[in-house]
């Protein structure tokens, strides 16, 4: 779905550093990292200059391929995060930002809490960041706001269904459109709280990287901190 906007990304959702700089307290030198759902690398970048040994992977190709020309001497792996998360050990961070976790469904979110709790040294976080389903599935907005940048303009829709919604893009560019559709699975914070759990693992969930608590109608977005 990602393919027909990757090359637009960084347009139209600048880098945000602000959170790059509030995620910089878990960052330990020498420790090993992983960013899931990298998207074009730029948090992987980041957590290199912290002089963390650290991975990005992301399962789109062309979103691999943006990363890889961003910054060519940075590892990116074109993968499954939840195969890719098998068999790994010792981990101080892993993040998974940018609404990456909708993207698996039930039984994958299970096997990716069940591979992080093995892959997590003892002393290791996994950071998750993604939209406040609880508002969304309360208010079943159509669309988010349309982005606007110089000529670019991106358009989300959302197709509700029992278990999952459909998520649909458009990205106009002049006269040229493009379009792409994906499967998400909105998780309620208190649905992912209790998977989390049910993994032998601990999280604290805010609304933000300030660690303000996480409340219905002021959190636009649901961040959790698991351990």
């Amino acid at each position: 779905m990602y393919q027909h906007f990757a090359i637009y990304y960084d347009q139209i959702f600048p880098v945000n550093q602000v959170s790059f700089e509030q995620l910089k307290r878990w960052m330990i030198k020498g420790k090993r990292a992983i960013d899931l759902g990298c998207a074009t690398g730029h948090l992987v970048h980041f957590m290199h200059e912290q002089e963390m040994r650290v991975t990005g992977i992301d399962l789109d190709s062309k979103m691999i391929e943006v990363a890889q020309s961003n910054y060519p001497s940075l590892t990116y792996i074109e993968m499954d995060m939840v195969d890719y998360l098998a068999g790994q050990k010792d981990i101080h961070l892993i993040t998974c930002l940018g609404n990456t976790i909708p993207h698996l469904n039930k039984d994958q979110i299970h096997r990716f809490f069940e591979e992080v709790s093995k892959a997590l040294a003892s002393d290791g976080l996994l950071i998750i960041q993604l939209l406040n389903y609880d508002k969304i599935l309360r208010d079943l907005p159509d669309n988010l706001p349309v982005i606007e940048r110089g000529e670019i303009i991106f358009h989300r829709h959302y197709q509700y269904f029992q278990e999952y919604l459909i998520f649909k893009t458009k990205l106009n560019i002049g006269q040229h459109e493009t379009e792409g559709s994906t499967i998400l699975y909105p998780y309620r914070k208190d649905e992912l709280v209790k998977i989390i759990q049910g993994h032998g693992l601990k999280a604290a969930c805010y609304q933000n990287l300030s660690l303000e608590p996480w409340s219905l109608e002021s959190s636009h977005q649901t961040w959790l901190i698991t351990h």
